[in-house]
């Protein structure tokens, strides 16, 4: 976890109770972040400073830093999701500029790429799915989008629901499923890509705010969300 107004990042060990704290060097801004990931090669990953993402190699304590070259233009495009794609890729979202961003974890290489929806996409939250590719929730065009990790094409899947508010997505590698939430429409839907059919299932409240959303890892059919402004937790079962 990040620990922004304290400058540094943190780790907590389950099996002893002990946290270990790593220090923010200096001169990289504050320590926050908004999404934070754990790559295959032990490393962690953070969205921050509305240009880059941030690493952790927690074996060496050593940060590094990616930013995006559009934030060399002296204009931010924002840091918001970010997941590890199935080659070891990390992408994030920049949605202050409808870009998503691509760092080569070896080389340090960062690479930028206008969404189709340049304009109106304003992506959010994203994961990868069981083919290693990537799915965005582009928020204000209420679309979701893939992106192949080894071709980098975008495709654009829109639901039933017009300016639905995709905010989170997660990936039922299982099934190749995918579900997302609608938050401005009080909604969690879910999406055979195979087929592009659409399932939207309406929470049990107004102004639910789900935000976030993750599987049951015990059960693919149980979604947990959480409300932000709500301030609510629950789950939708889908049921034999």
């Amino acid at each position: 976890m990040n620990d922004g107004p304290n400058q540094r990042w943190l780790s907590y060990d389950t099996k002893t109770g002990k946290f270990l704290a790593f220090a923010w060097p200096k001169g990289h801004g504050n320590a926050g972040g908004n999404s934070m990931a754990l790559h295959p090669d032990g490393t962690i990953w953070a969205t921050g400073g509305n240009k880059e993402v941030r690493m952790l190699n927690p074996a060496t304590s050593e940060f590094k830093f990616f930013e995006a070259p559009s934030a060399k233009t002296g204009k931010l495009p924002g840091s918001y999701g970010l997941a590890v794609a199935g080659d070891g890729s990390v992408w994030w979202a920049e949605p202050l500029a409808d870009l998503m961003a691509r760092a080569d974890p070896a080389t340090g290489k960062v690479d930028e790429f206008k969404i189709p929806d340049t304009g109106r996409s304003y992506p959010r939250r994203m994961n990868s799915d069981g083919n290693g590719d990537l799915w965005v929730a582009n928020w204000t065009s209420g679309k979701l989008m893939r992106i192949d990790h080894k071709t980098r094409e975008m495709t654009l899947y829109e639901p039933p629901t017009q300016t639905s508010g995709h905010y989170s997505v997660v990936a039922d590698k299982q099934h190749n499923l995918i579900w997302s939430s609608e938050h401005q429409v009080d909604m969690i839907s879910r999406l055979d890509p195979k087929i592009r059919e659409w399932i939207e299932f309406p929470l049990d409240q107004a102004e639910t705010d789900a935000r976030r959303i993750e599987i049951d890892p015990t059960n693919p059919n149980r979604i947990f969300f959480s409300g932000h402004s709500s301030g609510r937790v629950g789950s939708i079962e889908l049921l034999p």
